[in-house]
């Protein structure tokens, strides 16, 4: 993974909060349908945040449910990641 094309963590959790403006998140959507290393690193931020969500430690968790949690395949991610936690 080349360091320097990847976005840092903090505007991806930005991004994936929906706390980006509408031009940076435009552009960091199309970098990641375009870079797949990039769609990789989005992927882990997100299974980072649910983690910390199920876990009851995401301190963002309101804006988590509002804006992360608006599609049936994300909610059911968390469904998964929460039986996983309680094996």
């Amino acid at each position: 993974m080349k360091q320097e094309n990847l976005y840092n963590e903090t505007e991806i959790r930005r991004f994936l909060l929906g706390e980006l403006e509408e031009k940076e998140r435009l552009a960091l959507e199309e970098k990641f349908l375009a870079d797949e290393d990039f769609f990789v690193q989005i992927r882990v931020a997100e299974d980072e945040l649910i983690e910390a969500y199920v876990r009851g430690k995401l301190a963002e968790k309101e804006k988590f449910e509002r804006e992360f949690l608006t599609t049936e395949k994300r909610r059911e991610r968390v469904e998964f990641t929460r039986q996983m936690i309680a094996k």
